[in-house]
């Protein structure tokens, strides 16, 4: 069989497990239930190695996440929305991890040189004195 034809072959039942995948899927979209120009989009984020996969291969991924119960449909506006929700979380959320490490350094710190200069409680004790 020539390869022109087996792509074909190919597509076309990749194009039909992707029918069906949103048929399965409720057919339309998971917040605001519009049916057109729906996106596949993985619940919880399990990264974007599967966007560089072949088309075959990433609807047999996509299955997989629907089996997990992971995949929703989304209409381009909702899965922007969550996308952008889900990036800003992640830089308060690194942010505020950073300010934490900080603070908990700065104490720290603080701690240590009230121990080398022998201060307790904001009085210098009568040790270094």
């Amino acid at each position: 069989m020539p390869m022109d034809k087996i792509r074909s072959l190919k597509s076309r039942r990749a194009q039909a497990a992707r029918r069906e995948l949103f048929l399965a899927l409720g057919g339309k979209c998971a917040r605001c239930s519009k049916t057109e120009n729906l996106e596949m989009d993985c619940i919880v984020s399990v990264g974007s190695e599967h966007h560089f996969m072949s088309w075959p291969e990433r609807i047999r991924f996509y299955w997989q996440q629907h089996l997990q119960n992971n995949l929703q449909l989304l209409c381009p506006t909702c899965h922007h929305l969550k996308t952008f929700l889900e990036n800003t979380r992640c830089k308060i959320l690194a942010n505020q991890t950073a300010l934490a490490r900080a603070a908990t350094s700065f104490v720290e710190h603080c701690a240590a040189a009230r121990e080398l200069h022998g201060v307790r409680g904001g009085e210098k004790s009568s040790a270094a004195e």
